[in-house]
């Protein structure tokens, strides 16, 4: 709206509108109190799944004894200029470790 055409509320006005909002005050107050614990649950959900997701990802140990879990890479991964990186150990996530194992 223009600002010339806006009319200043009266202070009967002013007073009913703090009035008014003194009384949604409470309500007011436990709608934030809901908003705050449905994103802290929401929050604790969202990290559950990201745990299982990553638990699912790698469900074989890398070991020495598990040959089979050796040569498939593991559920972690990162861009990184080189290429996609594994866990770190893995020799096809560091390029030195690569680099030893071919001399």
């Amino acid at each position: 709206m223009v600002g010339f055409l806006m009319r200043r509320p009266s202070r009967k006005e002013r007073s009913e509108q703090r009035r008014q909002e003194w009384f949604e005050q409470p309500k007011q107050q436990r709608l934030d109190r809901e908003h705050a614990v449905a994103m802290k649950s929401f929050r604790e959900m969202a990290q559950a799944n990201r745990r299982a997701t990553r638990q699912r990802s790698e469900p074989l140990p890398r070991s020495p004894n598990n040959p089979a879990a050796m040569d498939q890479p593991t559920g972690w991964r990162r861009w990184w200029p080189a290429g996609w990186s594994q866990k770190a150990g893995d020799p096809r996530s560091c390029r030195r470790a690569a680099d030893r194992l071919r001399r």
